[in-house]
């Protein structure tokens, strides 16, 4: 990747097994962007837009999930349809065709969960929480638990900081302070124009991320702090559970390379989120991406508990070697450290399907 290139990229910044998975609630894209479908394993992002026109809506099922979304017109947005008798609605429609300008549509919402049952989709349905898309996944104890598809995106932040947020509840955090110590290349990259609003949201500190978290209806992944063998670690640390879903010891599916995340190996500096594809567990048309590679992410294990304890990061960067990527690994930092290299991703920890 060239330096023009890498530093672009910089600013966008096996018991277990995989269930469905759900679409978010996620409203209010930053300004002369909406939803809409992303290039990268069919996940949604924000993208540009012209003016929505008239939407199309798909039908509803019945007994059964939501048919297929309806397109909307020429520039226009589109809605999922409603289930019924247990049937979850279908995934967010696609916008119609651009303007003049050629950009997307706007993407449609979600249709509403069936009135009985049909709580997991085979496609990504349903409605919990606002930010991330969510997928399910079952513990090796048969419990099941819910993990962004996706690290938090600059999108799905600034969403969050319109809303007026407090700080986290942690007893240990101060109140919500963004601009307070960070450092240089942290300074200089959110004040950039640029920034691509489908990259991993970095330069945030632990607090800022369970703040995030909790205002969308989540919290951080159960985590350790502890170097831990990964029979223990798959009772003690959801993330794991996430990361080695598929059978590898990579978030990714069993056989696969560490090259196929986005490490130091790879050579493509930090990416929008799910740009490698190879680099996801679960079903395909339901990934979750990045758990290896791209940013590291803070997880909700800090030791000790103060204000300047350490807390647990997981998954490693594009700056991380082989070792670092690996679902066992774990890296400690300061609580209120910001930096470029790392995000965060939410999870739900009960979940009843």
């Amino acid at each position: 990747m060239s330096g023009a290139r890498r530093n672009m990229a910089i600013v966008v910044v096996g018991a277990l097994a995989v269930a469905g998975c759900f679409d978010e609630l996620h409203e209010g894209c930053p300004a002369g962007l909406s939803r809409g479908r992303g290039a990268s394993a069919g996940l949604e992002t924000c993208v540009r837009t012209g003016g929505a026109g008239a939407g199309g809506r798909g039908a509803s099922g019945v007994n059964g999930d939501g048919a297929t979304n309806g397109d909307g017109a020429t520039n226009g947005a589109a809605s999922g349809g409603s289930g019924a008798n247990g049937g979850s609605g279908a995934a967010s429609g696609n916008g119609g065709s651009g303007g003049r300008d050629g950009g997307a549509g706007q993407g449609g919402t979600a249709g509403d969960v069936g009135s009985v049952g049909g709580r997991v989709g085979a496609a990504c349905e349903g409605r919990l929480a606002q930010g991330a898309a969510m997928a399910p996944v079952t513990r090796a104890n048969g419990s099941v638990f819910l993990v962004d598809r996706t690290e938090v995106t600059f999108a799905e932040y600034a969403e969050f900081l319109r809303a007026g947020p407090s700080g986290s509840s942690d007893e240990v955090c101060p109140e919500l302070d963004a601009g307070a110590d960070l450092p240089a290349e942290c300074t200089t990259l959110l004040a950039d124009a640029s920034v691509d609003p489908s990259g991993p949201r970095v330069c945030v500190d632990w607090c800022d991320a369970d703040a995030y978290c909790k205002w969308a209806g989540k919290e951080l992944c159960a985590d350790t702090t502890q170097v831990l063998a990964p029979s223990t670690l798959a009772a003690r640390s959801d993330f794991y559970a996430a990361c080695t879903s598929s059978g590898s010891r990579y978030g990714c599916t069993a056989p696969c390379l560490e090259t196929d995340c986005n490490g130091n190996d790879a050579k493509h500096g930090v990416e929008p989120v799910s740009t490698m594809t190879n680099c996801t567990v679960g079903d395909p048309g339901c990934a979750i991406a990045d758990l290896s590679g791209n940013v590291a992410e803070w997880t909700s294990a800090c030791d000790p508990n103060t204000s300047d304890g350490n807390c647990a990061t997981r998954g490693g960067s594009y700056q991380s070697s082989e070792d670092q990527l690996a679902c066992t690994s774990v890296r400690l930092l300061p609580r209120r450290s910001k930096n470029v290299v790392v995000g965060f991703r939410c999870c739900i920890h009960d979940f009843t399907p």
